[in-house]
Parts: C-alpha cells; structure tokens; sequence
C-alpha cells in the first residue's frame, strides 16, 4: 500500500512594490514649498531658524542630492542666474552647534548681483549674552583649472554689528570694522573657497562644504527685479 503523503502548503510571499522615487524637479518644489512656510509671509522680512529644520526635512534634502545621482550642476550657468536673496535652511554643521548652544541662527541670508558680487549676513543670538549680526562680502566665480561643478568665493571684506542695528553698514572706517576686517581675512583660507553644486532649479540651492563634508541648501526668497 502507497504510504499517503502530505504536500505542505506553500509559501507566499507578498513582495511590497518600491514606490517611484520622485524627480529632482518634484522635490525640489517640494522644499520650497517647505521653505516658503517656513518663512514669514512676506519675503523681505523671511527668518528662517536654522535649528527648525526637522529630520524629514533634513532627509528630504538628502533625497534632492541623491536624484541627482551626484551629478554637480554647471557652476557658471548656477551663478549667472543666483541674483536675488537666497536664504539658508538647511545647514547641519551649524545646527549641530548651535542647537546644544540654544542659539539661534537667523536669518543667515546671501545677496547676489547680476556682477557676481556676493554679500553674506547672519544673526546669531545667545540668550541676553549675544546678539550680533556678522557680514561678508566678495565675488563669487568659477576657475579654468575647476571642475565644472565648483563654484568659489572670495570674500575680501568683513563686519559686525550690534543685533537691534541691523546688519552692518558697507564700507565703514571705524577702528571694529577693520579690527573684524583683518580678523576675517585672517582665519578665510584657501579651503574654505569652493563649494560644488549639487542642485539648483526651483529656487532652491544646495551645495557641498568639503572641509566638513557637509550639505548646505538655500531658498531664494527675493529675485534681482522684485
């Protein structure tokens, strides 16, 4: 007699479709989108708290950078259409200080012209301790001996103000401005210049630091013409 054998069951195995991942262009808006809540209403007056950005948000700039399959973008065509105020919101070696700190860090803003000078300037409160605004300006460009991803800055000229004054005032002789001035110049070598492109479309900016191996992404809240 046929001994009676027993078929086990099979096994299923539900496999979970990976859902598409989203364009460069599609995450891109998505972060303005974010970063123009984030801000105020009215861009002139944008403040956006460097210590704010959650870690969804952090990862989805992280998600922009890897769309681009670590392409760099074309540096010189980047600078020729950055007129305008971008604002920083996204900058973790910042925040990684700052936050322990409880310090606040905004707005930290840069300032292009169709010249390709750049202005730079930043809040930075420490309860009642400190409360200062710090600027730089300079050029921004790119090298025949680059790669075609890399943009430089050259900041030539640096200033401090008191937090309630508002951003320091251009081409000031005071004895402090020269003091910073020299101070600034001082500790801006070489290595802290070049900062490669990672993405730009959308208003939305972001940009390698290397010395820290670190991502900065940016917003522009203000156009050259508005």
């Amino acid at each position: 007699m046929t001994p009676f054998r027993v078929t086990p069951p099979r096994r299923v195995v539900r496999v979970r479709a990976t859902p598409p991942r989203a364009s460069s262009a599609a995450l891109a808006r998505s972060l303005r989108d974010k970063a123009a809540r984030w801000t105020t209403a009215e861009p002139s007056q944008a403040c956006f708290d460097l210590t704010n950005c959650s870690a969804e948000d952090a990862q989805d700039v992280v998600h922009l950078i890897e769309s681009k399959e670590n392409r760099l973008c074309d540096a010189q065509k980047a600078i020729q259409n950055s007129s305008g105020v971008w604002e920083v919101f996204y900058m973790p070696h910042i925040r990684s200080i700052a936050e322990p700190l409880g310090m606040k860090v905004a707005p930290l803003r840069y300032r292009f012209s169709k010249d390709n000078s750049i202005e730079t300037e930043v809040r930075i409160q420490l309860g009642s301790l400190v409360d200062v605004w710090l600027s730089a300006d300079g050029v921004v460009c790119t090298r025949p001996d680059g790669n075609l991803g890399d943009c430089y800055i050259r900041f030539d000229n640096f200033d401090v103000s008191r937090g309630d004054d508002g951003p320091p005032q251009r081409n000031s002789d005071s004895l402090l401005t020269k003091t910073i001035n020299a101070i600034g110049k001082l500790f801006f070598f070489e290595e802290l210049s070049r900062f490669p492109v990672h993405v730009f479309e959308d208003d939305v900016c972001v940009f390698a630091f290397p010395p820290l191996k670190s991502y900065i992404a940016t917003y522009r809240i203000q156009s050259a013409d508005d």
